[in-house]
């Protein structure tokens, strides 16, 4: 079977030999594994890093059965801006050109955001008659009117309603819609304004737990080392990995990070972002903070193993609150207990449950720091939170049972034909 993914913002096999793959770049390889020829669709320009690939759009990618295609944008410097609308914009325009030149798929599995390219999608779809499911990601174009203020959203949503307009008409022309939660998925069904179907179905977020090679492994070591992040030394430590952006609770947690001189707190905060500088400025000077910069998955691997917990400080939004995001999942995989700053939603409700980990404050600057000193000194609690965590992930989201689900749901629409 000819699959393909329609996924931007994820690293690529091409981006490096150590990169560590997410949501479409593991379903990439479950279907190769599977015996299906995979076309993944994805942009020019780095999400994470913020440079381009190639300057053009062409293929970057082609070993056993997964070809990757980078489509030609224009780039932007922050997540949420008009420029990353225009981006998507080209992009877009170029998966249609493009798409027309290549042998004609089973399925397709395009992922929202962006909008822009879900809805070429399924125009491609409909117009060769290829059943096209749209996977709920993120809440966009929602999530650019949420942070004005009530009274300022309706004029919000009045400057980008082409972009509403448009997720409309491609939710309503899509086979299926997927989500890494029901809520999610109930939220693409909104806009698609009819009830859950027999193609409509949330798959989580899958994590890979794979221990690297031993020598990626002595060489994340040895970098660790070097940065003062030691196994075993008198630290209790919190890390923090992912992308340094206006999505997260960063200036609350630098606050938080302030409050803790004179205990045994470090704190490791990897990535690159448009909120490094502010961070870095506020955090300036203390010796319990680590800013190694973007790492790879071999070193978040050693790192997460060497850390205590793991911190998801994600600002109080409803993309968020219905949201249980990559990053959670991988906390869960190397079995750490987690705080996040959100106090109602999917993830909150999922550590109370299940017991791995808390929610803080986010206008009290010590009740993240009393919280990890408490962990510190009950072990019992901190062993058990560990125990819980690895327990949960093996259950629910280990990537080899998520992904092979969501292969099969993908297979089932490929043969079936149904648009």
């Amino acid at each position: 079977m000819r699959i393909w993914l329609i996924t931007v913002g994820e690293p690529l096999p091409s981006d490096g030999p150590n990169e560590r793959f997410l949501r479409t770049g593991i379903l990439a390889q479950t279907l190769v594994d599977r015996g299906h020829e995979v076309v993944w669709w994805t942009s020019a320009f780095d999400h994470i890093r913020k440079t381009f690939r190639t300057q053009t759009s062409e293929q970057i990618y082609s070993v056993d059965g997964l070809e990757i295609v980078a489509l030609k944008g224009c780039g932007y410097g922050r997540n949420v801006s008009v420029g990353r609308i225009r981006d998507h914009k080209m992009v877009a325009r170029e998966f249609s050109r493009l798409a027309l030149e290549m042998p004609q798929p089973d399925v397709i599995q395009a992922s929202v955001p962006t909008v822009e390219l879900g809805m070429a999608a399924v125009q491609y779809g409909a117009r060769h008659k290829v059943p096209v499911t749209l996977d709920c990601r993120d809440m966009w174009p929602d999530l650019f009117v949420e942070p004005f203020p009530d009274s300022l959203q309706p004029l919000a949503r009045l400057a980008i309603f082409p972009l509403f307009r448009e997720a409309q008409h491609a939710f309503r022309m899509a086979t299926g819609i997927t989500g890494h939660t029901d809520a999610f998925m109930r939220w693409g069904l909104a806009y698609a304004q009819r009830p859950k179907g027999p193609w409509d179905k949330s798959f989580p977020f899958g994590y890979v737990s794979r221990v690297p090679n031993e020598t990626d492994r002595i060489e994340a070591e040895r970098f660790w080392d070097e940065h003062g992040v030691h196994a075993n030394d008198s630290h209790f430590r919190a890390c923090f990995v992912g992308v340094l952006s206006r999505q997260f609770e960063f200036e609350a947690l630098a606050k938080s990070i302030r409050s803790s001189r004179g205990n045994s707190l470090q704190f490791v905060l990897c990535g690159q972002g448009e909120m490094e500088p502010m961070l870095r400025e506020q955090l300036k000077g203390l010796t319990n903070v680590v800013f190694p910069g973007w790492v790879d998955a071999a070193r978040i691997w050693v790192l997460q193993r060497r850390s205590h917990a793991g911190l998801a400080p994600y600002i109080n939004t409803r993309n968020f609150r219905e949201n249980l995001p990559n990053k959670v999942i991988e906390y869960l995989s190397a079995g750490l207990p987690i705080l996040t700053s959100l106090r109602e939603g999917e993830v909150p409700t999922i550590l109370a449950n299940e017991g791995v980990g808390e929610s803080y404050q986010v206008d009290e600057p010590m009740a993240l720091v009393e919280t990890l000193l408490q962990w510190e000194a009950n072990p019992e609690l901190t062993a058990r939170m560990r125990t819980h965590s690895q327990a949960l992930f093996e259950r629910k989201f280990r990537a080899e049972t998520v992904y092979g689900e969501f292969a099969e749901y993908l297979e089932a629409m490929g043969k079936t034909g149904i648009l």
